[in-house]
């Protein structure tokens, strides 16, 4: 569903600037797996933005029962995409 809206992959470019092209997105290198549970992962500690990886995010492989999370970016990119090609 995500890539119907437009968004990309939390992990998309791994340790860059540009990552997911959404500027509130922490880098990510690979995707997470299985059941964040509260984890703590932070795979891109010299990236522009090091800290905790977005395991709960919708883009990521997270198992589904743990993905609970969208960034404010990413919303309004789904929104700007979603009106200006398929005129929702």
């Amino acid at each position: 569903m995500g890539h119907w809206l437009g968004l990309y992959y939390t992990f998309q470019g791994g340790c860059t600037t540009s990552n997911d092209g959404v500027s509130d997105t922490p880098a990510e290198r690979t995707p997470f797996y299985g059941g964040s549970n509260g984890t703590f992962r932070d795979s891109c500690t010299s990236s522009r933005y090091p800290g905790r990886d977005p395991v709960e995010n919708f883009m990521d492989y997270t198992d589904d029962a743990y993905m609970f999370q969208s960034r404010g970016a990413q919303s309004s990119r789904a929104d700007s995409l979603s009106l200006q090609y398929r005129g929702l």
